[in-house]
């Protein structure tokens, strides 16, 4: 939740890009995409493609890029959260067009065929070229003019695999984007926003939410009953940490949300709850808010999958100026630090869709959001802090800034992850295509698409909350979610051993009207 965008006002649009289920839809014979449907559940017989979740947010996101570029207004992408059903997306038939090439499609759909999609990807399943009318000979020639790299050049060539990585090579990476790029947001693109469903999807997560109430509930006992005041920023529609700290003993909770509609819900859960005279709603930003009397500790869920793109750090830069009585007590903030994990990753479907017929060039920067779960992502080393960030130190530290670190690829990760992704791709039904999954496998296992990222929370000295496993970084269920900045058109072919050298150059403002912009740059080294 977000104190500065606590909002739960979002496209109707973008609810649809949290279901499960999606169609494929012909935009002009040579251009299929994905698009999302109404449904949450189907009786009919899917198609499961892997890590689908991700696909469909891709080609969602691409649907938007083209209808901009064609000058129909813009639909934008997914939430920084993960509201993702259980069940694994997947891709549903739901059309009567009969065109040659749709017909190959349903067919390779109703066969479970990943061999006859791929045969056909060439030439249909051009997820978004944005440049759909011209023929193919221009569209090849457009896609292999902006299929560079601020830091170099790699050739596009349609379905070929990676080559062998050779001794010594060096292949650059590099890409960038802001807080809000793909994501719904507020206030002018400034901030990321939620709705009601991300909020309750939060509500919901044993992961974080019984953990929040302990570390709560442990502060209100640690001093003398009823005399803490408890500062919540960004309540959320549900209020749910000031109604929390209001039955745990607080004295009084002042809960403050920017959105208008949510703040209304918020002092509805408060009245129904006769706890009026203990929590006070107040609407608006908290840097625009003046409380009464400052507080004695602060709850502060405003941590993003990257942690700081939800504001948190100019958020709690203004409370600590302010708003608390002793900033610099680590025990004056739940969570009392905030940060961010990273480590390579390989991702199946970078591997399976290339260009020319599947462009990642499209994204322009904007990374791809996993829920945490989803096994068709697998890093490739040892996760390190990307960004660390304490609260009561944030005055003086601030953060943001660059941060160089090397990653080893560790060649047991690589093996286990053939394994791993041979599962992924043999549930598209490819059992008697046994040759086609292991080059599959061992291809995606053995290159990196970018770099994985997901936050992790210490909110005292006893309580933590990750939304991955620690310290390993596996798969496990959080309702935020694993962000994937693609930082090359193609996956880079790696081995055990090989050393990819990672610049992190983060710019995290202190004014919340300004998003994050986050840069990554760096190579592979083969040795």
């Amino acid at each position: 939740m977000h104190s500065s965008v606590g909002a739960w006002e979002r496209r109707k649009e973008s609810t649809m890009s949290r279901c499960s289920h999606f169609e494929l839809r012909t935009e002009t014979e040579h251009s299929t995409i994905l698009t999302p449907t109404s449904e949450r559940h189907d009786t009919s017989t899917p198609f499961e493609l892997g890590s689908g979740d991700p696909t469909y947010k891709q080609a969602q996101h691409y649907r938007s890029l083209v209808a901009s570029r064609e000058g129909t207004p813009v639909q934008k992408g997914w939430a920084t959260r993960d509201t993702t059903p259980i069940n694994r997306p997947t891709v549903q038939q739901k059309t009567t067009d009969s065109s040659p090439h749709r017909t190959a499609l349903r067919t390779a759909i109703m066969k479970r065929s990943l061999v006859g999609l791929l045969a056909i990807g060439g030439c249909s399943v051009k997820h978004v070229t944005g440049f759909s009318s011209e023929s193919n000979s221009n569209r090849r020639e457009a896609i292999g003019k902006i299929g560079r790299l601020s830091t170099g050049i790699i050739p596009l060539v349609a379905r070929s695999p990676p080559a062998t990585a050779n001794s010594q090579d060096v292949t650059p990476l590099s890409t960038k984007w802001t807080s809000v790029d793909g994501l719904n947001s507020l206030e002018s693109e400034k901030f990321v926003s939620f709705d009601k469903n991300s909020y309750q999807a939060m509500v919901n997560d044993q992961s974080r939410t019984p953990l929040f109430e302990k570390a709560i509930t442990n502060r209100l006992k640690s001093a003398e009953p009823d005399s803490q005041v408890v500062l919540d920023l960004g309540t959320g529609p549900f209020a749910l940490f000031a109604v929390m700290a209001a039955e745990a003993g607080a004295k009084h909770v002042y809960a403050i949300e920017a959105s208008a509609d949510a703040a209304a819900s918020a002092r509805d859960v408060i009245r129904k709850k006769k706890l009026e005279d203990k929590v006070t709603i107040l609407e608006g930003f908290s840097t625009d808010v003046t409380l009464p009397e400052k507080a004695d500790f602060a709850v502060a869920e405003i941590v993003g999958s990257v942690a700081t793109e939800e504001s948190a750090v100019a958020t709690i830069l203004d409370a600590s100026r302010r708003l608390v009585k002793d900033p610099a007590d680590p025990r004056s903030w739940i969570p009392s630090r905030v940060q961010t994990l990273g480590a390579p990753a390989s991702y199946t479907l970078h591997n399976l869709f290339r260009p020319p017929a599947f462009d990642w060039d499209k994204l322009d920067g904007q990374p791809v959001r996993f829920n945490c779960r989803d096994e068709g992502l697998q890093l490739l080393s040892d996760p390190a802090v990307v960004e660390d960030v304490s609260f009561a130190d944030i005055a003086r530290a601030g953060a943001g800034g660059t941060r160089q670190i090397t990653f080893t690829v560790d060649p047991g990760r690589v093996e286990e992850n053939v394994e791993k992704f041979g599962n992924e791709f043999a549930k598209n039904g490819q059992q008697r295509l046994a040759s086609e999954v292991g080059r599959l496998k061992v291809e995606t296992a053995n290159s990196v698409s970018g770099i994985a990222m997901w936050p992790r929370l210490i909110l005292d000295d006893d309580i933590e909350i990750n939304s991955r496993r620690y310290p390993d970084g596996g798969q496990q269920k959080s309702h935020w979610q694993t962000v994937l900045p693609i930082l090359s058109p193609e996956p880079v072919p790696v081995k055990g051993g090989d050393r990819i050298v990672v610049n992190f150059d983060f710019d995290i403002p202190k004014e919340v009207t300004r998003p994050a912009s986050y840069k990554i740059s760096g190579q592979v080294v083969s040795t």
